[in-house]
């Protein structure tokens, strides 16, 4: 997202244990960039050394505003018993602690645990998404990467591929 912020086009393709263009990273942050103009690598990294030396600021409100709106759900429908004591919180607020045990319970970590993210899929469905329609053909020699996963290495050139195009 930071090159992006700069114009920079760029995805990570991969697993997330590779060499960041040509350095490594701490293993845990380590991964792959693809990017869409090989023009931009001195730039690229550039930006990337510049981002390792700033601190991450963070809003301070970013927790409470990534939270969903729970009241779109008909929790009804959902298990949201807790579990240590098994008394229904679905009338409870998002979080909290359990009237009947005091356990602390969210909400929405019981809806995903129990029923997956797709349960509060619909609180989400004025998010954009982007207008993708799929590449079938390795960019840099042609060959056919149909039946390979979205970002891979091309199996006849070995070049990162990323299958999604915005139209």
């Amino acid at each position: 997202m930071f090159l992006r912020r700069h114009d920079i086009g760029a995805v990570v393709v991969g697993d997330f244990n590779q060499v960041v263009i040509g350095r490594r990273a701490p293993k845990m942050l380590q991964v792959e960039l693809m990017l869409l103009d090989h023009a931009q690598l001195d730039e690229a990294e550039a930006l990337l050394i510049e981002f390792e030396t700033q601190p991450i600021e963070l809003d301070p409100d970013w927790e409470q505003e990534s939270q969903p709106e729970l009241a779109g759900l008909d929790l009804s429908e959902l298990d949201l018993s807790c579990d240590q004591c098994g008394a229904d919180l679905a009338a409870m607020p998002s979080a909290g602690a359990c009237p009947a045990c005091e356990r602390e319970y969210d909400l929405t970590e019981l809806i995903v645990s129990r029923h997956g993210p797709e349960a509060l899929e619909s609180l989400y469905e004025g998010a954009q998404t982007p207008n993708l329609t799929k590449r079938d053909r390795c960019r840099e020699c042609g060959g056919d990467i149909t039946n390979l996963p979205t970002r891979d290495r091309c199996p006849k050139c070995g070049r990162l591929f990323d299958k999604d195009v915005e139209r």
